[in-house]
């Protein structure tokens, strides 16, 4: 592919029918501060809190499959990685749309990565009457008013009643603890939404069963079907934040191991990385990276740095199956058995969440050729159902359609040629996709520096400083004579377009307050800092930078000195720049993060 033809996509427009709605518009567009990360709502810590899981629970969790989500949960979450991710994903594919075809989270991911199990009944059930009732009902224990929301059961509440297991319970207190912790790894961790304070009483139902039919559910379609639905939210425009089981789609901790041909990474501390341990082999995958801290040792992280590495991903840096073939050997029996079942094109349910797995749009995912795939409808009827003033619905019998697909999965298994070798770019998979696809995602074709922390804050501070100048120069200009206007209408329109070229656009804004002493002239991003054409009898329009930049001290060295201030960095404390926003916590460390041995 030549990056240098900069033209985003699609030029086909017949796949990406949401393309307008998109987020990639609004940074496309510069409309968007580039550095705004995803708020990633994921509450594994907040829930268990001070819980120290008793060892007698653990034979439960281990028997219902939830043993390696129960060390996953803990697991950090890289948000500017996720952000990355989600602004290349599409509802319209349920698929990551990259620069060598489109990649997803299959059923194969989930089942390797977490052993959960997916062969088995859809997850669903009926809306419940009696909420408190029904707590007590399976967990032995009645919950106060104050405890309950509508459908919603208080967190602390589970957490405070079933942290501590009595010495010589007999099992049948262990079991209604096992059940507890299960609710919440289930309604908070895999199925969680945007409250980390309460928990949803539905999925209480699935445990309301002997521990053979809560083995029996279909946890891994379900769960995976929640994350296709947060994704597709998240990559609308104007969404701020994600939920659900985002440990999916946050790829391994640290930096990937993309370059960029030609380049050498020069970072010591990179070169002293520590990669996680391997997995024994009766863990699951995802424990590899089951470690209390992300490595922070590569400065090059970043939103930034992420949107420019997947903008030039190349067939040779892609890892189409990255698991080892050993350990996939070496699952249970009772996953291994269903392995056709990963490749099947059905819809995957949970309750009212009805989300399509079209494996044939990634099929070298499987070891397959990639062909040309079927057209596909995700329905957006579907994806604007949610249980909001459905009381009543039995979603067993609202969605029996695709409940019977799914029962008949094996029926739709994606079968094809085994894949050798890299694929031809002239292939005609990779034709047809270059016509359909969102190319490029950052508007600059300039990378980011392989240190990327430091050089974005002196190249934040350049930017504020040049936005700085045109709003200065926009304010004059109203008083200068018509003869030397031009000149300084030029020298404005230079700092705008280099705005512009660098990502950096989103920090100005037109404005026309100057009684008709404003005319227009175009900006185009990309366009050489130079300016337009001064012979041109086209004027320029009048800009007002946004009071985005932090306050200044009066000690403070001026804007127009070269060295910037010491800003926040932007990727441990967003800012958002948008009119509405709720308040928000940032915490940022105090010290720099430094290495860590995650084989301990």
């Amino acid at each position: 592919m030549d990056t240098r033809d900069r033209t985003p996509g699609p030029t086909d427009p017949f796949v990406l029918t949401l393309q307008d709605t998109h987020r990639s518009v609004d940074i496309w567009s510069q409309s968007v501060d580039p550095a705004v990360i995803l708020t990633c709502r994921h509450y594994t810590v907040a829930f268990l809190g001070d819980w120290v899981i008793d060892p007698r629970i653990l034979p439960f969790v281990e028997y219902a499959g939830f043993m390696g989500i129960h060390r996953m949960a803990f697991r950090e979450v890289d948000p500017a990685l996720v952000t990355a991710l989600v602004e290349r994903w599409r509802q319209e594919t349920h698929s990551f749309h990259l620069p060598v075809g489109e990649a997803t989270v299959t059923l194969r991911d989930v089942a390797i990565l977490t052993r959960i199990p997916i062969h088995g009944s859809p997850v669903s059930g009926s809306a419940l009457v009696d909420p408190p009732g029904y707590v007590a009902q399976v967990l032995r224990v009645q919950p106060s008013p104050d405890d309950i929301r509508g459908g919603e059961l208080r967190t602390g509440w589970i957490r405070d009643t079933f942290r501590v297991l009595p010495d010589g319970a007999d099992e049948a207190t262990v079991a209604r603890h096992a059940r507890a912790y299960l609710f919440l790894l289930i309604s908070g961790v895999l199925f969680g939404g945007k409250s980390g304070s309460h928990l949803q009483i539905i999925y209480l139902q699935l445990l309301d069963h002997d521990w053979e039919h809560i083995r029996g559910y279909s946890w891994g379609s379900a769960c995976l079907a929640m994350l296709y639905r947060h994704l597709c939210r998240a990559s609308r425009r104007g969404s701020r934040e994600i939920s659900g089981s985002v440990i999916f789609a946050s790829g391994r901790p640290g930096r990937p191991a993309i370059h960029r041909q030609g380049q050498q990474d020069q970072d010591q501390q990179y070169k002293r990385y520590i990669p996680p341990p391997r997995p024994s082999a009766d863990e699951a995958y995802g424990c590899k990276w089951a470690v209390p801290k992300l490595t922070y040792a590569h400065a090059a992280r970043g939103l930034p740095y992420y949107q420019d590495a997947l903008d030039r991903l190349t067939e040779d840096q892609m890892t189409w199956d990255p698991y080892e073939a050993d350990l996939v050997a070496a699952m249970p029996p009772h996953l291994l058995d269903h392995q056709a079942q990963w490749r099947s094109r059905v819809p995957l349910i949970c309750f009212e969440v009805v989300e399509g797995h079209l494996s044939d749009r990634v099929m070298r995912q499987f070891g397959l050729r990639q062909t040309v795939p079927q057209q596909c409808d995700t329905s957006a009827r579907l994806h604007r159902i949610d249980r909001r003033r459905k009381s009543d619905r039995n979603w067993r019998t609202e969605h029996a359609q695709y409940i019977d697909v799914w029962h008949r999965r094996l029926e739709f298994v994606v079968t094809g040629d085994p894949i050798h070798g890299v694929m031809d770019p002239y292939d005609p998979y990779m034709e047809w996709y270059m016509q359909i696809t969102r190319r490029f995602i950052n508007p600059s074709y300039t990378p980011p520096s392989a240190h990327y922390h430091p050089s974005f804050d002196v190249i934040r501070g350049y930017a504020l400083d040049m936005t700085g100048m045109v709003d200065a120069l926009s304010d004059v200009l109203p008083g200068i004579p018509e003869t030397p206007r031009a000149q300084v209408e030029r020298v404005r329109d230079m700092g705008m377009a280099t705005l512009q070229r660098y990502g950096h656009a989103y920090l100005v804004h037109p404005r026309d307050d100057h009684g008709g002493h404003s005319s227009h002239s175009q900006f185009e991003a990309g366009q050489s800092s130079c300016g337009g054409d001064p012979a041109s009898s086209t004027g320029a329009e009048e800009y007002d930078v946004r009071s985005s930049a932090p306050l200044r001290h009066p000690d403070d060295p001026s804007p127009s000195q070269l060295t910037p201030p010491v800003r926040p960095n932007p990727f441990t404390m967003v800012r958002h720049y948008s009119r509405r926003q709720r308040p928000r916590v940032h915490i940022q460390d105090t010290e720099p993060l430094h290495q860590i041995d995650e084989s301990e």
